[in-house]
């Protein structure tokens, strides 16, 4: 029989993928290219690792794999996540621009405040005399002005804050003051009054690390519905993650006799004890930071608006009388004065209020998002801990309403966001037996069933044995 190299394999299913629309069974892969089953399954198997895939089951057993219309490599960016990359990236250089022209009008602020308060302590030792000794700690003044140029407005320490609808998040304790370590840095306020407190920064490999994790506790055998319930993913975007998890971890695609798909990782679950793995933590269990326009208090707020207020006032009172004296009045070097006591902390005065103003809008529409993205983790917390993963209405408003410290919901809010999730993840109404309508997720809890079905009948050997041989001899 004629066989055929894998890379020619690949090259002739790569051809043929426009013509499948994207989706297509092994048996079709075969009869299209010509090649051999097993030559095919070899080829997909390549192209799992090479390009994004989904993999889907069909009623009757059979796997499908959708590569989309178009082959997309794995890790190639689209042009909308491009445009987003220069985006961030010119986000980027402008704030380190203007963080740094805040600084310098700072510096020109200690400067005059520096030269009020000499001006100050000369007055009273003049006037109480030489003995008595100033209440001014120089080094508070010399560490205040060193703060002007710690841009990072947060330190390394997480802590738990609760937002007004009772949500818990984690939060990065904010640079203390100065003066008065159980304030926020009044610098660090100045410049999270523009560009907002840093975020919880979440790990890049956070999703990949707790999959890992929970693949060694549970035998190697992971389903879809299972990666819903780690990461929230909608059902296309898990089934792309199995897939991209099976070419990362090594791991095998297989159908179970009741025409469920899932993943099977022998390899990974072999390793030596005692190793720290990554932490497995449910969809629901822990709900996003807060998106803060300046996570200052209001006082701090009105302190840094009427310091800019001063300087948009004086600047633009600079430029009027410059502009409607006629140049009546003889001042040297007028360009320059109207340049560095007009125009540059005019436009800065501007651009100081106009960027948070701008940040408002989009942090307005990311706290909507959160805010449906943590109703839909309460109510994925009740149906999932359902043991058919379905529930009345009534049942699931009880559920999601028995925490202490959350809001209520609304029944709306309730059905509204079952209404998406329905969509989501396959969903249907059924009737109890008492005739109640129930919201049920029949896939997932097919998947689960599965999945613990395969477990129990799955004996792996954790253990890598015993050491053989050293290279070091």
């Amino acid at each position: 029989m004629q066989t055929t190299t894998l890379e020619n394999s690949i090259r002739a299913l790569e051809q043929k993928v426009r013509s499948f629309k994207g989706a297509f069974s092994l048996n079709d892969a075969a009869a299209v290219t010509g090649l051999a089953v097993d030559e095919a399954k070899e080829a997909l198997d390549a192209m799992m690792s090479k390009y994004v895939c989904r993999l889907m089951v069909t009623e009757n057993g059979d796997m499908i794999y959708s590569f989309g219309h178009s082959l997309q490599r794995r890790g190639e960016k689209t042009w909308a996540e491009r445009w987003d990359q220069i985006g961030e990236w010119a986000w980027k250089v402008f704030t380190v621009i203007f963080k740094a022209w805040i600084a310098v009008t700072l510096v020109v602020y200690f400067v005059v405040f520096l030269v009020l308060l000499i001006a100050l302590l000369v007055a009273a030792t003049q006037g109480g005399g030489r003995d008595r000794k100033s209440p001014v700690k120089l080094d508070g003044i010399f560490r205040m002005f060193f703060s002007i140029f710690q841009w990072r407005t947060a330190t390394t320490m997480i802590q738990y804050q609760t937002d007004r609808q009772g949500y818990r998040y984690r939060h990065y304790q904010p640079r203390p003051s100065v003066l008065n370590e159980n304030k926020k840095n009044f610098i660090a306020s100045v410049y999270d009054f523009v560009f907002g407190p840093a975020r919880v920064q979440i790990d890049p490999l956070a999703n990949e690390k707790e999959v890992a994790a929970y693949l060694r506790k549970e035998k190697g055998i992971i389903t879809p519905a299972e990666l819903i319930a780690l990461g929230g993913k909608k059902t296309d975007e898990a089934e792309a993650f199995l897939s991209e998890c099976i070419v990362r971890f090594k791991g095998d695609a297989d159908i179970t006799d009741n025409g469920v798909v899932y993943g099977r990782f022998d390899q990974l679950t072999r390793g030596m004890e005692g190793i720290e793995e990554g932490k497995i933590e449910y969809f629901w269990d822990e709900y996003e930071p807060e998106y803060e326009i300046t996570g200052n208090t209001s006082g701090r707020n009105v302190g840094v608006i009427f310091m800019n207020a001063f300087n948009l006032v004086f600047s633009g009172s600079i430029l009027y009388m410059f502009y409607t004296s006629g140049h009546t009045v003889n001042i040297p070097n007028e360009r320059l004065v109207v340049l560095f006591l007009g125009w540059l902390p005019f436009i800065f005065s501007l651009l100081f209020f106009g960027v948070p103003i701008a940040r408002a809008f989009k942090i307005r529409k990311l706290k909507k998002l959160r805010l449906e993205m943590n109703k839909r983790k309460r109510i994925m917390r009740v149906v999932f801990q359902k043991p058919n993963k379905s529930a009345t209405i009534e049942e699931i408003i009880a559920g999601v309403n028995s925490g202490k410290s959350e809001k209520p919901l609304l029944a709306k809010e309730i059905e509204q966001c079952l209404e998406s999730m329905m969509r989501d993840y396959q969903g249907e109404t059924q009737l109890d037996s008492g005739g109640k309508v129930l919201y049920a997720f029949p896939r997932i809890a097919d998947e689960m069933n599965e999945a613990m079905r395969l477990r129990a009948n799955r004996n792996r050997e954790k253990d890598l044995g015993d050491v053989i041989f050293d290279s070091k001899g």
